[in-house]
């Protein structure tokens, strides 16, 4: 058989619990408070110094390399998308391609495609963009692995 409190206790066990869960409430609200505070004052923005033309970004991940033809960890690519321009990129709400360094493209045949490249644009040196920095930029992957990008053969430099 259970036995129950006398009705004398009741209600002065109600009024325990009650008290016990205003001093739970009171302690949730306070830790609540102090976590967001602490998320307030620990978040600062990534920001530009002027002084030394420099970006600094800090993430929990170390970025072996920040060259983009060999790096497709999750922090190298939304560096690379950050930092580098392509000559022409696919939209991902669209699927349609669009130029970003190429204004307009067209496939002479199966293996050549012609580019129309964007006037005006000059590097972080001052230097001003155009098709040897194209092809430089094609032949890069080839030249640090030693292999051609498409057929795999051993990458050689084209005559001079």
């Amino acid at each position: 058989m259970l036995a129950l409190p006398s009705t004398e206790r009741r209600p002065r066990m109600m009024e325990d619990r009650r008290a016990g869960a205003g001093v739970r409430r009171q302690s949730s609200v306070v830790r609540c408070l102090a976590a967001l505070a602490a998320l307030v004052i620990g978040v600062t923005p990534a920001m530009a110094a002027k002084k030394d033309n420099s970006l600094r970004v800090a993430d929990d991940q170390v970025l072996d390399n920040t060259d983009p033809y060999f790096n497709n960890v999750r922090i190298g690519v939304i560096l690379s998308h950050q930092v580098w321009d392509t000559l022409i990129y696919r939209d991902p709400k669209t699927n349609e391609h669009k130029g970003q360094l190429a204004t307009s493209w067209k496939w002479i045949d199966q293996k050549t495609l012609e580019l129309e490249l964007r006037k005006g644009v000059k590097f972080h040196n001052g230097a001003e963009f155009d098709a040897d920095d194209v092809a430089r930029a094609h032949r890069h992957p080839a030249a640090v692995s030693g292999r051609d990008r498409i057929s795999g053969r051993p990458h050689r430099d084209p005559p001079a």
